[in-house]
């Protein structure tokens, strides 16, 4: 999930200095947003949380979604010591070799429906950007040392998924760590909202594929939002599935919905479960 502001911002997050920057929407982008890069917080090894304050993002579920390089997310399962979209809470790690050490590249974007824009007069409640860009709206103190035991029971843990809903092909690349040889795991992709079981949020994809020598249980040309992964022989530390959304016009074969008109997969209610 991109704009052209965005972009930019991502190519060069290395070389920027700590920062908070924020965008509005316009007329060919109307998901608001809003980088930040920290380099006094380390994810490896650590559990790190940010919360939003719910008056400064206008309530639940205004978060369209969010990005942290690198990270390994706990997904909302209903946990307090898990991400929750309805608290506006997200929580995730690193680990050695595959997440960045002391530094954070986080982007996140606010739904259209509140998103001030540049170019229109608007008379109903809107996200204070600069508020954000300030640094309000958001609590994210020191990571914390991880328990042990916690991570351990918590994997396998899904990678940070990479948002594009800026063009027109949805094809997605997905990191698992944590699984054992033998072990098969229940992938449940789903989207970025709070209620993300009904039908109106339900993400579907399909042309599932994995690395040779892994298995995958996936019907090529059926939709649907589950699909086990099987760990035959460990080719790496990291773990890799493919998949296509059902809406892409790649392997539907329809026409686009449109650039930010996808309902888009989230790392932050995706989960797997062996």
């Amino acid at each position: 999930m991109k704009i052209a502001a965005a972009v930019v911002a991502l190519t060069h997050a290395t070389e920027d200095m700590d920062m908070i920057n924020c965008w509005p929407a316009n007329e060919n982008a109307p998901h608001c947003g809003c980088q930040m890069i920290r380099r006094d917080r380390n994810m490896i090894n650590k559990k790190c949380v940010l919360n939003f304050d719910e008056e400064a993002v206008l309530g639940e579920d205004n978060i369209a979604m969010i990005s942290v390089a690198s990270s390994f997310t706990f997904p909302d399962t209903g946990s307090i010591d898990d991400s929750s979209l309805p608290d506006n809470r997200f929580v995730w790690t690193g680990f050695e070799g595959l997440s960045h050490e002391n530094l954070h590249d986080i982007v996140w974007f606010f739904r259209p429906d509140v998103c001030p824009n540049y170019e229109i007069e608007q008379d109903y409640p809107v996200v204070n950007l600069t508020f954000f860009q300030n640094g309000g709206g958001l609590v994210f103190d020191e990571c914390q040392d991880i328990d042990e035991q916690w991570l351990n029971d918590s994997l396998p843990l899904l990678g940070n998924f990479n948002y594009d809903i800026a063009r027109s092909h949805q094809s997605y690349n997905l990191p698992i760590y944590g699984m054992e040889s033998g072990q098969t795991a229940l992938v449940s992709i789903e989207s970025h909202h709070a209620d993300w079981d009904l039908t109106e949020n339900f993400v579907s994809v399909r042309n599932v594929t994995a690395h040779h020598g892994h298995g995958v249980d996936s019907d090529e040309t059926e939709c649907d939002a589950e699909f086990t992964f099987t760990l035959n022989d460990h080719l790496g530390v990291l773990e890799y599935v493919n998949f296509y959304l059902c809406e892409d016009p790649t392997v539907s074969g329809a026409a686009s919905p449109g650039d930010y008109f996808y309902n888009v997969p989230s790392s932050w209610t995706s989960s797997a479960q062996v």
